[in-house]
């Protein structure tokens, strides 16, 4: 709820990056507005918690706790669909759109399925919600293409391997040490 009262303070306009150092020496820096970071941090968090029962992502208190604050983050992220930046619009939408899962704020899905599917049409880091949340309010979502695959991951055991492919008791997950280097991995 503090990240969600804070958005409209000025301060949230500085352009900050997320990167680690090696991440700057090796990319190049990618500076973002605080506001939009924010924004995403608040729609993947929301997304977080829209996991089947049978795989909840914590302690079921905690999610049901989140849960309950979802007609607060909707009050306080929606004026920022309005915003002229387009990345802090999108990060709007991307926060807003897990929020519709509550059957309080549900009546909002008709007014937003034309900006979903807007956003859906563009190559964002949001896009694949997008689509997703279309398609799960019964939305024509063939035209759009299919997300891709998730590949497996190199550094992962045997276990996670299973919850990429949906095979995986959570109860029962271990995950290998990292490698050295990923040229390790590869041998």
């Amino acid at each position: 709820m503090f990240v969600a009262a804070i958005l409209g303070d000025p301060r949230t306009l500085a352009m900050v990056t997320c990167q680690s150092p090696w991440e700057i020496d090796q990319y190049g820096e990618q500076l973002s507005l605080l506001r939009v970071l924010l924004l995403g941090w608040l729609g993947g968090t929301a997304q977080d918690m829209d996991h089947p029962p049978e795989w909840p992502p914590g302690e079921q208190e905690d999610i049901d706790a989140f849960l309950a604050t979802r007609p607060a983050l909707y009050d306080a992220v929606h004026p920022f669909l309005g915003d002229s930046e387009q990345q802090v619009h999108d990060a709007a939408l991307f926060a807003i759109l897990p929020t519709l899962a509550d059957p309080v704020l549900a009546h909002h899905i008709p007014a937003l399925t034309d900006a979903g599917h807007e956003l859906a049409a563009r190559d964002t880091p949001y896009r694949w919600y997008a689509i997703d949340r279309l398609a799960a309010w019964g939305q024509d979502t063939p035209r759009y293409p299919e997300p891709p695959a998730a590949g497996p991951n190199p550094f992962a055991g045997v276990d996670t391997q299973d919850v990429l492919h949906g095979d995986h008791d959570p109860s029962a997950g271990h995950l290998e040490p990292w490698p050295d280097s990923v040229h390790d991995s590869l041998q």
